[in-house]
């Protein structure tokens, strides 16, 4: 008698048409809903959320994108041209905030929270994570590696706008500034760790088998938990009021930029694998280290965390869009 093979509990994915989306975006989902749950069990409290954030920023995520760049022979062209459209991008919707401050005549603390909300992405936590998941295994590594590289070139140029922003907010912004700017850009870890791979990958160098497996498993840490630690950050901060101005900003973040940024990506002739990452980029929600730095500059911190809060929902599903088109 014919031995009769074990019954899928789940669909082959080869069986639908189309996984890439739910592939995508679903363990993100998943991944953030279970850190939310955990935080309202207590399993998951806030001296435990930032200790592991603290753990992913300074240590997880660089070594992950030290392994990614140095492993696979780096898209400079590329990246450039999607750091390009990303950067110009974000200085772009600074200026598509400005309708919405005028007509909710935001000032003072509030505008520095809005300006910020309205262009930061949560490119190292969120949208590298979807950029890596929508690649078939073919072309993981080359994605990876890219989406790595374009996080180098934003990264400074997010650090920059943010800070000066924040300080137009406070009316501090001046030469006295300037040692503040320049110490929140170059200090930034995922910044040393681009440049340790690139280093890496110019100089043809390997890292060895015990390097090597030692900052992937590090790496292999960094997107669990970091989608672990939005869904609690979330669940903690719940809205906080301000909730019109949160929902312009993310008008501007999670639907305007995308749009826009899909336009000029179009123009510029971006290749496959750079339009992809461009507007998984473009799409991300507001950052979690927006509303860090909001606490930590006087800024508005109930629009900065209603901010993240309502993109997070709606860049989901932005997200699901441009997966769904170009991925």
């Amino acid at each position: 008698m014919p031995r009769r093979g074990k019954v899928p509990v789940f669909p082959d994915p080869a069986m639908i048409r189309d996984m890439t989306v739910l592939n995508a975006i679903g363990p993100v989902f998943l991944l953030m809903l279970t850190g939310a749950l955990l935080h309202r069990s207590g399993r998951l409290c806030g001296d435990m959320v930032q200790t592991l954030n603290w753990i992913n920023y300074w240590v997880a995520l660089p070594a992950l994108l030290i392994v990614k760049i140095s492993a696979a022979p780096p898209d400079f062209a590329g990246a450039g041209r999607a750091g390009a459209v990303v950067g110009g991008c974000a200085l772009l919707s600074l200026a598509l905030c400005g309708p919405f401050i005028m007509l909710l005549k935001l000032k003072g603390p509030e505008l520095g929270a809005f300006l910020q909300a309205g262009f930061r992405g949560n490119l190292a936590f969120l949208a590298l994570p979807v950029v890596i998941y929508s690649a078939a295994a073919d072309v993981s590594a080359q994605r990876a590696a890219l989406g790595a590289l374009v996080l180098g070139v934003v990264v400074p140029l997010y650090n920059l706008i943010s800070v000066i922003v924040l300080l137009i907010g406070r009316h501090e912004l001046g030469v006295r500034s300037i040692p503040l700017i320049l110490r929140k850009v170059f200090s930034n870890p995922l910044l040393i760790g681009c440049a340790i791979g690139l280093t890496l990958s110019w100089g043809d160098a390997s890292l060895g088998l015990l390097l090597s497996r030692t900052l992937s498993a590090m790496g292999a840490f960094s997107l669990p938990t970091a989608l672990l630690c939005i869904g609690g950050v979330i669940a903690e901060m719940g809205l906080r009021g301000r909730v019109l101005p949160a929902c312009a900003a993310t008008m501007v973040k999670s639907v305007l930029t995308p749009f826009v940024g899909f336009l000029i990506a179009r123009s510029c002739g971006l290749s496959e694998h750079e339009m992809i990452v461009t507007l998984l980029f473009l799409g991300a929600p507001s950052a979690v280290a927006g509303y860090v730095m909001a606490q930590q500059m006087g800024a508005d911190e109930s629009l900065a965390a209603t901010s993240v809060m309502l993109s997070t929902l709606v860049s989901l599903g932005s997200m699901a869009v441009i997966v769904h088109l170009f991925a």
